[in-house]
């Protein structure tokens, strides 16, 4: 019995840990056939969504990687955290590390809807990089979508919706970033208490779950998991080439409203600390 209440709680607390909603705008998957060559007025973005207390699996935001080219009408974006809840022993794979997430590409307009009619702000970092760098990673990322290759296995620290594109990018750059040195890092622990510090019972289940290796501080890489900590990391970054550094990021747009998080915490008697 006290097997299966632990397995309860683990399941609950990865669940909460689901990042992307699914709605009407967010179904309308593309399907590219042929990635074809990019155009000079070709940009490449990080995209980050702001962490909202709307729901608990929105309390950790989202990434995801935009390509857009007007010259060739293109505005796409390659979004890792998609999953199908549908799939037998969904919750039962996903308490033992066994789910598979996969990317799909959206219009660009679609994905913004989504976060738009929620309120929560979608942070733009065009990104400072070569065409051929760009070019690079379109077709990677083209590649990576392709029916065959698009599904990987999902770990919610390791291997997720925010660090897949940092991934892509690194290997598809002639450059190397140099991410900043922060003063303080915190715990894996510290770190998913704050995002959850709204949903008690979250936290709860979390906390009695979560191993002592939680508790050590994490290096500024194993932040990226959370987007927000990848946000700030890339407006601090540097792209070294023969050399030179330059900033990584050379321009920020703010693309929609941001839904104010909320605080103070919920009543002492409706969590589990009562």
């Amino acid at each position: 019995m006290k097997q299966f209440y632990t397995f309860i709680i683990f399941a609950g607390c990865l669940l909460a840990s689901l990042n992307i909603p699914v709605s009407a705008a967010m179904t309308e998957q593309m399907t590219i056939t042929q990635a074809q060559p990019l155009s000079p007025q070709a940009q490449v973005s990080l995209l980050t969504s702001s962490p909202s207390d709307e729901n608990v699996y929105t309390v950790y935001g989202h990434t995801a990687l935009r390509i857009y080219d007007p010259g060739i009408r293109i505005d796409l974006v390659f979004n890792y955290g998609i999953f199908d809840f549908s799939k037998p022993n969904f919750i039962y794979r996903f308490a033992k590390g066994e789910t598979d997430y996969k990317v799909r590409a959206f219009d660009f307009k679609d994905y913004l809807t989504e976060y738009a009619e929620s309120g929560r702000e979608v942070y733009e970092q065009v990104l400072n990089l070569l065409p051929e760098e760009k070019e690079a990673l379109w077709q990677a990322l083209v590649l990576n979508e392709r029916p065959e290759n698009r599904v990987y296995r999902y770990n919610f620290f390791f291997d997720n919706c925010a660090t897949r594109p940092v991934v892509m990018l690194e290997n598809n750059i002639e450059g190397t970033i140099r991410y900043p040195s922060p003063a303080e890092i915190p715990t894996f622990r510290e770190a998913i208490n704050y995002c959850t510090r709204n949903h008690p019972w979250t936290t709860f289940g979390c906390d009695l779950i979560m191993g002592t290796p939680t508790d050590k501080n994490m290096t500024l890489k194993e932040t990226f998991f959370l987007p927000e900590y990848l946000k700030e990391a890339f407006n601090e970054s540097e792209i070294v080439r023969d050399g030179i550094a330059e900033p990584l990021v050379t321009k920020v747009n703010i693309l929609s409203e941001e839904t104010q998080f909320r605080d103070p915490s919920p009543s002492f008697f409706a969590s589990p600390l009562f």
